[in-house]
């Protein structure tokens, strides 16, 4: 059961870091990651561990590397660090204290083992929550056809609950395909994707 287990933290980086310079908000860039890792590791080996060593880690097949290692297991297989932090997380892979979720990668993994991607290639640990209403699973609804207290501005979904209204922009518009959503760069302030769908 995944009832009151941590949210996904371990792997909250691997969805987020897809490319290797086009997911950094400015002024954070590429070059600041390896020094910032090496920083909070010598003052916080636990909090190193948990954020990004035991994702890392399961990225090359080790166990136990702190990121001296890495590094050094990066330049033995000719890979630089920058491109191990692109390889899309596994949903397969357990962290010591379960499978780490957060709540869109929660919802879709039970989308997945009800057979909703059918027999396609994906890690649903890659998808965001905006990717989770974007992709072609829902039906498209005529806002008049929706029940009398779903209908709020002509939208075609319905929102059970809140005091503000949630606007899902470009609502169910993505066909998924295999390694959907592997290699997407998105740049603040409009995260629009790079490339463009597919990713």
């Amino acid at each position: 059961s995944d009832v009151y287990k941590r949210q996904g933290i371990n792997a909250e980086y691997g969805g987020w870091i897809d490319t290797i310079s086009s997911n950094y908000p400015f002024p954070l860039d590429k070059e600041f990651l390896i020094p910032l890792f090496l920083f909070v590791e010598s003052k916080a080996f636990d909090i190193a561990n948990e954020l990004w060593l035991l994702a890392l880690n399961l990225r090359l097949g080790t166990t136990g590397l702190g990121l001296h290692e890495i590094l050094d297991e990066c330049d033995k297989r000719q890979i630089t660090f920058f491109e191990l932090m692109t390889w899309p997380e596994q949903d397969k892979w357990v962290y010591p204290d379960g499978p780490s979720m957060v709540c869109d990668v929660f919802v879709l993994g039970m989308y997945k083992a009800a057979g909703l991607f059918d027999n396609l290639n994906i890690q649903v640990t890659e998808f965001t929550p905006r990717d989770s209403y974007q992709i072609n699973f829902y039906e498209n609804n005529n806002p008049s056809s929706l029940p009398d207290s779903c209908k709020y501005d002509n939208l075609p979904y319905c929102q059970l609950m809140g005091e503000y209204l949630l606007e899902l922009f470009d609502f169910n518009t993505l066909t998924v395909s295999d390694y959907a959503f592997e290699a997407c760069g998105a740049l603040p302030h409009d995260y629009k994707r790079l490339p463009a769908w597919p990713c």
